[in-house]
């Protein structure tokens, strides 16, 4: 044999038993990184599940917060419209009384679960409970005076009136869209 016949003998058994060692040495770390990446995928789909899970309930919940908020934001509404109707001039003592009860369950419920809400929903709920109660109070307080104060009486009856016909049935509009919007409905 010639000299380059061995080194080229030598250079090609010891290339040959390395690109062998090295296909080994691959082979061992794939297989180990294969396994660890089987077990990272199932944790990451416990995790994906769990996930699901959690917020599935807080959405069932949310969901059942924001309906009971809007039927006392309706209850409220209606109750207090009755109250301030220009129409309405019999029984005002029992009217006065159950749209301010009304109002104050309603912002009881509002201040508990203001937390599934988004800090500006909870601004307009607040402006939404005040632009109820206040005039529902001044005009109840209005009602309560002597008779020698008809002008303050009419002039806090249509200011309550305005408010609520006018004030409310907007801040009302903005939170039924914010309320679709965060239960997925409007589409």
């Amino acid at each position: 044999m010639t000299i380059p016949e061995i080194i080229i003998a030598s250079f090609g058994g010891s290339a040959i038993l390395l690109g062998a060692v090295g296909f080994m040495v691959k082979s061992i770390i794939n297989h180990f990184l294969s396994k660890d990446i089987e077990k990272f995928k199932k944790e990451l789909e416990l995790a994906t599940i769990e996930h699901q899970v959690r917020f599935s309930n807080l959405h069932e919940k949310r969901a059942l917060v924001i309906s009971k908020l809007f039927e006392l934001i309706s209850e409220a509404h209606q109750l207090t419209k009755s109250f301030t109707s220009p129409l309405g001039f019999a029984g005002q003592d029992k009217e006065f009384d159950n749209a301010l009860k009304k109002s104050f369950e309603l912002s009881d419920f509002a201040d508990k679960n203001r937390i599934y809400f988004p800090e500006n929903i909870c601004g307009a709920i607040e402006e939404l409970i005040l632009s109820i109660r206040q005039p529902t109070i001044a005009l109840g307080i209005a009602l309560q005076h002597d008779e020698n104060l008809k002008k303050e009486k009419l002039d806090a009856w249509i200011k309550a009136w305005q408010t609520i016909d006018e004030k409310v049935p907007p801040i009302r509009k903005k939170l039924e869209s914010e309320f679709r919007r965060i239960l997925g409905s409007d589409k």
